[in-house]
């Protein structure tokens, strides 16, 4: 939820996509109240605003700036397209002019929820903690009902080792408002993985299925960070309130291997196209891991090489699983080819130490443990 001026970008976009289709209203009853007006933005300003948003989405930071200064030019100032140049000019590493947008966005309007977000983006990019806790409350109380700026600065506290900071902020906003409301049901759900409760999270990922209008990038962004925090199980509670998607084969077959569920790696194995969960390699390692060597090097001799491979990966893949096999010299000739830069050296290097040792070459192993 943004200001009322904020909310004009949006709504001049609902506005231009609908006026050719749209019937003129008829005039309104006499004693109607007649809504406020919104702030007009005009198909100038809104359009280089869409470039410049379409330019940063894809990091051409320096022209999203210029699209954004375009923009501002055709009309009135707006500290929402301000603070939208302000995180461009700091991408673009050009700090005084972020600086110069900030300033020019809270002078404008003191209230304005994004440019406080702004601000704090700003300042945790510099590595400014305190001044991006101060943006974020200021975020929080510019506008009560959203569910961004108590989301990140619960995030924020707790990476500032201010666990109890961060879970009353939550409580706060996840009472805040009809319980059905977007920012609390968001509140909900970043307060039981806050506190690590499975069936609290669970009910919080199926009420806001039922209740936001049925947006699943939330709950997907959700167990992928559980996932990559170690918190498999609580992961796999939120993945269980969304209906099965081919969008989340990958991170359900992740999850399935990181709890050791290999009845349901096999299942989505078998009827997941090899593209959806990765490619072929990706399902070739999880056949290694759940202790089919033989089904991963029969997909990968296969498949030939592509330019979409990562050979090394291949390679250690295809060690790997000859050391599984039995075949530790065949094991070592693979795994020697990985070079040095490879994100998969380590795991070769591992690997190879133990076909030396398995081939009777412990000496040779030792070394390279030493190394």
């Amino acid at each position: 939820m943004k200001t009322s001026r904020d909310s004009c970008w949006l709504a001049t976009a609902l506005l231009l996509g609908c006026a050719a289709s749209t019937p003129a209203p008829s005039a309104p009853h006499a004693q109607a109240t007649r809504p406020a007006p919104t702030p007009f933005v005009s198909p100038y300003a809104y359009e280089w605003f869409v470039r410049g948003e379409l330019l940063r989405a894809r990091g051409e930071h320096a022209a999203a700036s210029e699209a954004y200064q375009s923009a501002l030019t055709s009309g009135d100032d707006d500290a929402y397209l301000l603070a939208r140049l302000a995180e461009a000019h700091e991408a673009a590493g050009e700090p005084a002019a972020a600086d110069k947008a900030l300033r020019d966005a809270l002078a404008l309007d003191p209230r304005s929820e994004a440019a406080w977000l702004a601000s704090a983006h700003v300042a945790q990019g510099r590595g400014d903690r305190a001044r991006a806790l101060e943006a974020l409350e200021r975020a929080e109380q510019a506008v009560p009902g959203s569910q961004q700026a108590p989301a990140e600065l619960a995030e924020l506290l707790r990476k500032s080792g201010q666990p109890e900071r961060a879970l009353a902020v939550l409580e706060r906003a996840a009472t805040r408002g009809p319980a059905t409301a977007t920012a609390a049901l968001r509140a909900r759900l970043e307060l039981a993985r806050a506190r690590n409760d499975g069936a609290a999270l669970a009910r919080a990922a199926s009420d806001w299925l039922a209740y936001a209008g049925g947006d699943g990038a939330v709950l997907r962004r959700t167990a992928d960070e559980l996932l990559a925090t170690g918190q498999p199980v609580l992961a796999e509670r939120v993945l269980a309130a969304l209906p099965e998607d081919p969008r989340d084969a990958a991170l359900r077959l992740s999850v399935a291997l990181a709890l050791a569920r290999y009845a349901r790696v096999e299942q989505l194995l078998a009827t997941t196209p090899p593209d959806a969960l990765g490619g072929p390699l990706s399902v070739a390692d999880a056949y290694l891991q759940i202790g089919k060597p033989d089904r991963a090097l029969a997909l990968l001799d296969e498949r030939e090489r592509s330019g979409d491979d990562d050979p090394s990966r291949r390679l250690w893949l295809e060690g790997a699983c000859q050391l599984a096999l039995g075949n530790p010299t065949a094991a070592a000739e693979l795994l020697t080819r990985v070079p040095p830069a490879s994100l998969y050296y380590a795991r070769a290097r591992t690997a190879l130490r133990q076909a030396f040792t398995a081939a009777g070459l412990p000496a040779l192993g030792a070394e390279l443990a030493d190394r």
